[in-house]
């Protein structure tokens, strides 16, 4: 028992609320993008099919989250860069660049603001 006590109340509700805005970024956050460029004419082109595209897009949002809670903004544009790099020779077709812009940029806002509300909720349970 004397290892929960290190912990305050706040301390747990506030990993409770990260937990939950980890969850919501996961699967919120994929529904979301998915409604946001599953009518665009490069969806079809994403990955052959195969999703993968999608699970990237969740790890994305799961990175960026907790580098916005961790205070390192610096480094998400490491993320993005790593992304496009991976899909360089595919940004030639204007269709899927345009799916693929749309994907990240709505990926990107939604972790950015669960991760300013986790940032948010902090400073008020756990002011310094």
């Amino acid at each position: 028992m004397d290892e929960l006590q290190m912990f305050s109340t706040n301390d747990l509700v506030y990993a409770a609320v990260v937990a939950l805005l980890l969850s919501a970024n996961w699967w919120l956050g994929r529904m979301l993008v998915g409604r946001a460029v599953r009518d665009m004419p490069g969806a079809g082109l994403n990955s052959g099919g195969s999703g993968a595209g999608a699970r990237v897009g969740s790890l994305e949002r799961l990175i960026v989250f907790l580098l916005i809670v961790a205070g390192e903004w610096g480094v998400i544009g490491f993320v993005i860069a790593a992304k496009s790099i991976a899909r360089f020779k595919e940004l030639e077709d204007k269709a899927f660049t345009d799916y693929y812009l749309a994907g990240t940029f709505t990926s990107i806002l939604f972790a950015a603001a669960s991760g300013l509300l986790a940032v948010w909720i902090r400073g008020i349970l756990l002011p310094s």
